[in-house]
């Protein structure tokens, strides 16, 4: 499998976009569904004023339709700045916005989720089947899927491997094009908005250079580039981004998120949600089952399949034989986070700047999420017993 010809390169991408096709294909060919909730409710609005302002080539400073007028410029959500949301622009320039465009950019989205953990994927396992499987447990898990209404949320998760890749390619070779590329893909990370995703996805990276720097096979050559290359992605998705960061903090000041309590910033999950893993409906509420708790618990639903965690946890144990533990501590560490106060790390989360602005630290496990279905590839090769790299 691993002996593909170059000629078959863009094969397995193709079946990745079959699979999403097939899966929103309701969505994308008929009217009898549609994406609900805050994806119509919120966003489409949103992107629909942004769009009719952006095709009649006005930059979008004021919403006149939100209360009595609202700087939308300074909400990041508007993704104002977000380069594929110019496409709607170009694709659809005289008239205004239909919510099908933007299902299907978000669609689109998913299938890029699903592209770039194959890419991420296949660089770990040098395998292509192993990588294809992996991407499509990313871009089709439950973590994924249960926010699909979330649109910033769905796109800034999209970007979660490919700004992983370029930014592990530009550490482990130190190769400071890599590294720009990284801080290219972070800032396009800060544009769609989520900040809680764009801080998460800069924990991870640092987790991951400092591991690499003391513990990793190359610890001795990595000192002191681990930090050069970190600063480097931080300072080039930031400094691109403050043409939204600085409009949002200009308007923070007026908004009530920015007084989060302990409350606000420690809600996480039950613990019991973890068994949604490999039992969707735990809670209840899917294929007519009642809902078993009193408040609707989807975000809760984490999905990956029985398969998918018993390859996750042999791509653990894969990694671990290599004498590499990152994967066993971080995966560990983002369901403990996730709970909130209801585990025992929430006082550290309140007490950690810029970590402790964001309420619901529920959405750590999203973290984990990303380093299962990347270990689900490394368990798939390590059962076919094909050559791999040594990541």
């Amino acid at each position: 499998m691993s002996g593909l010809s170059g000629e078959s390169r863009w094969r397995f991408p193709a079946l990745l976009l079959l699979f999403t096709l097939f899966f929103y294909w309701k969505i994308l060919l008929t009217n009898r569904v549609m994406f609900p909730w805050d994806a119509g409710d919120f966003f489409y609005p949103y992107l629909a004023f942004v769009h009719e302002e952006l095709r009649n080539l006005r930059l979008p400073l004021w919403d006149p339709y939100v209360f009595s007028g609202f700087p939308i410029i300074g909400d990041p959500e508007a993704q104002i700045f977000y380069p594929p949301n110019w496409l709607l622009v170009l694709l659809h320039p005289f008239s205004p916005l239909p919510y099908k465009m933007m299902e299907a950019h978000l669609i689109a989205h998913f299938f890029l989720a699903g592209l770039f953990m194959y890419w991420l994927a296949r660089d770990f396992t040098r395998d292509r089947v192993a990588a294809l499987l992996g991407g499509v447990l990313f871009m089709s898990s439950g973590a994924m899927v249960v926010h699909t209404e979330h649109v910033a949320s769905i796109e800034a998760m999209a970007w979660y491997p490919l700004v992983f890749l370029l930014a592990r390619r530009g550490l482990l070779g130190k190769n400071f094009q890599w590294t720009i590329l990284a801080g290219l893909g972070m800032a396009l990370e800060n544009l769609t908005g989520h900040w809680q995703h764009a801080v998460y996805l800069g924990l991870l990276l640092f987790l991951y250079f400092a591991y690499e720097a003391c513990a990793g096979p190359q610890r001795r050559q990595l000192w002191p580039h681990w930090i050069l290359h970190l600063l480097a992605i931080g300072a080039i998705g930031a400094g691109i981004a403050m043409i939204q960061i600085l409009p949002t903090a200009e308007l923070s000041g007026f908004s009530i998120r920015t007084q989060v309590t302990y409350w606000d910033v420690t809600a996480g999950n039950d613990p019991r949600y973890l068994w949604t893993l490999f039992l969707p409906n735990f809670f209840g509420g899917l294929n007519g089952v009642p809902y078993l708790e009193e408040i609707e618990p989807s975000f809760n639903y984490l999905f990956l399949t029985v398969p998918g965690c018993l390859l996750a946890l042999v791509g653990v144990i894969e990694m671990a034989r290599r004498r590499n533990f990152f994967w066993l501590a971080l995966i560990p560490l983002a369901a403990e986070l996730s709970l909130g106060r209801n585990g025992h790390l929430a006082g550290l989360i309140y007490r950690t700047p810029v970590l402790n602005l964001f309420r619901h630290m529920a959405a750590f496990i999203d973290l984990g999420n990303f380093g299962l279905c990347l270990m689900a590839a490394v368990g798939i090769s390590a059962l076919a017993r094909l050559p791999d790299g040594s990541p």
